[in-house]
């Protein structure tokens, strides 16, 4: 068996992004050491047909970690399909444009961390590794998971530190660095959050002038319940439409 390629040497951590890399945890705690070079010889092969490159370093408490990288052609065509994906399923109104096996840049850093996520994690018949942490074969593999991005990380944590609200700049920001899920659950809990101080105002008041059991206090809870949720259901129509426009824009 050919030996995996390996990774070439990062440049500095101030400028480097880790979009194109991933990590695999692989622990051979009570394993068999025969058992442990099968199956880490086994994980590195599927990656290459996957077209990846792995390099594999000593971890902690009995762990090696698989370093996994895309090269640029393979994570580029994958990016492409996953949006023409989105298109087919009707997730996007507007085709990627482009034709078959083209390679694009993602529109942002998390857009590229989650293709290189389908590259390890997919079946095979998907294009992928196949590897799924803590199941058949893989049962030993306790995780997979990105390199984070220190510099963008603090720099983001910076930003948000002095902002009492979040606007929708905000959002794009740790929606690129961490993806759309991450960014719709900052954007929900502050909208919650907000609206939270009608029932806290007036759930004083109905304590302090209101019987208990107030039927008053009740119909007021409901309305303001139908309200929060019709608003939350605009607002993340109107998220969906900015963020929607705002890849499209990157793209072009």
């Amino acid at each position: 068996m050919e030996p995996p390629a390996t990774l070439k040497p990062s440049v500095s951590h101030q400028t480097q992004a880790y979009n194109d890399q991933y990590v695999i945890v692989y622990r051979f705690k009570d394993v068999d050491p025969d058992v442990a070079s099968k199956e880490i010889a086994l994980m590195c092969q599927d990656l290459a047909s996957a077209s990846l490159q792995t390099e594999i370093r000593a971890g902690c408490d009995r762990t090696l970690l698989v370093f996994v990288k895309a090269p640029r052609e393979i994570l580029g065509s994958f990016v492409y399909n996953s949006r023409v994906k989105d298109w087919l399923y009707g997730i996007v109104q507007s085709h990627p444009g482009g034709v078959k096996n083209a390679v694009v840049d993602g529109a942002f850093e998390a857009e590229d961390i989650l293709s290189i996520y389908h590259l390890v994690n997919w079946p095979k018949t998907n294009g992928g590794a196949g590897i799924t942490p803590g199941w058949g074969q893989w049962e030993n593999v306790e995780s997979i998971f990105p390199l984070h991005n220190e510099a963008a990380n603090m720099a983001l944590l910076k930003q948000l530190s002095s902002r009492l609200f979040l606007a929708n700049n905000d959002l794009d920001q740790i929606r690129n660095l961490s993806g759309t899920k991450a960014a719709f659950y900052f954007a929900f809990i502050q909208t919650y959050a907000v609206f939270l101080a009608f029932p806290a105002i007036t759930g004083l008041l109905a304590w302090r002038f209101l019987p208990s059991y107030s039927l008053v206090y009740a119909i007021i809870t409901t309305v303001w319940c139908t309200v929060f949720l019709e608003h939350w259901k605009i607002r993340q129509t109107d998220l969906s439409i900015i963020h929607l426009l705002t890849i499209t824009h990157a793209r072009m």
